[in-house]
């Protein structure tokens, strides 16, 4: 790689014809500062080719360092099943984001690509204003009933830790027969003998808000 221009070698691999294997080892030896900078010295039609080549889950990754607004190019200037497969990888209050700046027909397009579940779920979160609490919240939590043990949520969260390491979880979410009863604290899960029941450990005394509540509700909210 090029040391006083790396982006020379990046746009050799983009005019080569996109070797996805070449790309991501190429990311792999930037610092994530460094992204942006090599990214901004390819034109808008390379960015968009160079995302199309990388697996979805790579392209995240280099989405999330370029600035939004390129992100957003490239994803408009791709075709819809392959932003579909892109934007299903990423966090769910991404997702809503992007498809709430795309236009309605875009934004469609790129829905009915996704599989019946996740099209359902982020049609929902797009139905929000982005300046409410349910235009910030994300779907990506763990819920579980109150009469699990500790070793049965750590076990669960042992053998689906696939599909729960792109998830930022600090509180896991308890219910009784689907019915809230608190948050436990992942700390507390950690630290807590392995028969111990969610029942004895939960938090129950909690704040909730409304998902129409506006963004200066929140602030007042957690100020008060």
């Amino acid at each position: 790689m090029t040391q006083e221009r790396p982006w020379i070698a990046l746009k050799e691999l983009v005019e080569q014809g996109g070797d996805a294997v070449a790309i991501e080892q190429y990311f792999k030896e930037l610092k994530s500062d460094d992204i942006a900078s090599v990214m901004s010295h390819l034109s808008s039609q390379e960015r968009t080719k160079l995302i199309s080549v990388l697996q979805p889950e790579d392209a995240v990754d280099v989405m999330d360092d370029i600035p939004w607004i390129q992100a957003l190019n490239i994803l408009e200037d791709m075709n819809s099943r392959e932003a579909a497969a892109i934007i299903t990888e990423m966090p769910s209050d991404d997702q809503a984001d992007f498809l709430n700046e795309m236009s309605t027909a875009d934004a469609d397009a790129i829905i009915d690509e996704m599989s019946t579940d996740e099209a359902e779920r982020v049609r929902e979160l797009i139905q929000y204003d982005p300046d409410t609490a349910g235009g910030l919240m994300i779907t990506e939590f763990l819920v579980y009933e109150d009469s699990l043990t500790v070793f049965d949520v750590i076990r669960d969260m042992k053998s689906q830790s696939a599909e729960y390491e792109r998830y930022n979880v600090q509180y896991i979410y308890v219910v009784a027969e689907n019915r809230f009863v608190g948050v436990l604290r992942m700390r507390d899960l950690l630290l807590s003998d392995d028969n111990t029941l969610l029942s004895e450990i939960v938090v129950k005394d909690t704040l909730t808000v409304n998902s129409i509540d506006s963004v200066q509700d929140l602030i007042n909210f957690f100020d008060t």
